[in-house]
């Protein structure tokens, strides 16, 4: 996940534990100890952006500030080009420049059914 949240750059929205819990619930992964590690720098075209490893390396999430360094404001193919960075060779992955796409519980499984 890359994104432009409404918070700084150095803030972590919506992942909270709570989040973390409900993830691992709706994956039947049943109860886990959950917890907002410190955020690791990776530097991309010489600019410095937060990257979280969340839910055991499930998800990791990248965030973005609105603008970047030389006063451009941020695009989609921006965006799409960070979230690339996250990638760590899985099978499948799930990419969307849409803040109001949502998750339902086994939606992987249903892609996965459709590409089979």
């Amino acid at each position: 996940v890359a994104y432009v949240g409404y918070k700084g750059p150095d803030e972590l929205e919506m992942f909270d534990e709570e989040w973390q819990k409900k993830y691992y619930r709706m994956l039947k992964l049943g109860e886990r100890a959950t917890k907002v590690p410190l955020p690791k720098q990776v530097v991309v075209n010489g600019e410095v952006y937060n990257v979280w490893s969340l839910l055991e390396g499930r998800v990791r999430v990248m965030r973005v500030g609105e603008y970047r360094k030389n006063g451009e404001r941020v695009s989609h193919g921006w965006m799409r080009y960070c979230s690339q960075l996250l990638w760590h060779g899985e099978p499948f992955a799930y990419q969307s420049c849409r803040s109001y796409l949502r998750f339902a519980p086994r939606w992987d499984e249903f892609l996965k059914n459709d590409l089979a």
